[in-house]
């Protein structure tokens, strides 16, 4: 559960802003269930060799314990790493992004990040619109936007950034 508390006003009151209670989907047991201790059950460890770290095998449904690395295919699956398409806006196009997101992991932050240089440039986490489609009750599918198009920028990259937060 969490309570979050806000203190304030002339004599310190404190109010109670929520309250919520809920289900947490543990990164500590996802490793677990996948039977890995130690120096291999660390954030970025990859004990199956397929350069893909725990952190984003449990963020994108993937199995810890087995080499399966692979995209997402793009609008079917369950899971997978994010993917990227060129997506028409009026005339000009967009990058895209679409990824899969945990629902309800509170442990989990995703952020879909863009940039024009890869070198010197700084990764913009400005808030885009997103399309959520939800798969079932633990995954939901997100489409975000970069919002530059090639009417400004002809270069640009995009990623998403994911979080611990236990």
């Amino acid at each position: 559960g969490e309570i979050r508390l806000q203190f304030g006003g002339d004599n310190a009151d404190v109010w109670i802003d929520s309250i919520e209670i809920y289900a947490l989907t543990s990164f500590a047991s996802a490793l677990g269930d996948a039977g890995l201790t130690g120096a291999d059950a660390l954030i970025d460890s990859d004990l199956d060799g397929d350069t893909v770290i725990n952190l984003f095998e449990y963020a994108s449904n993937l199995d810890m314990s087995t080499n399966d690395y692979h995209r997402l295919v793009s609008g079917t699956g369950t899971s997978g790493l994010p993917t990227f398409a060129i997506a028409p806006t009026n005339i000009f196009q967009t990058l895209e992004l679409e990824y899969l997101r945990r629902r309800g992991a509170y442990d989990l932050q995703y952020i879909p990040e863009f940039t024009d240089n890869l070198v010197d440039g700084v990764w913009e986490g400005t808030p885009v619109p997103e399309t959520i489609v939800p798969i079932d009750s633990d995954w939901e599918r997100v489409i975000v936007q970069d919002l530059e198009t090639t009417e400004t920028s002809t270069n640009r990259f995009g990623r998403v950034r994911v979080l611990f937060k236990p």
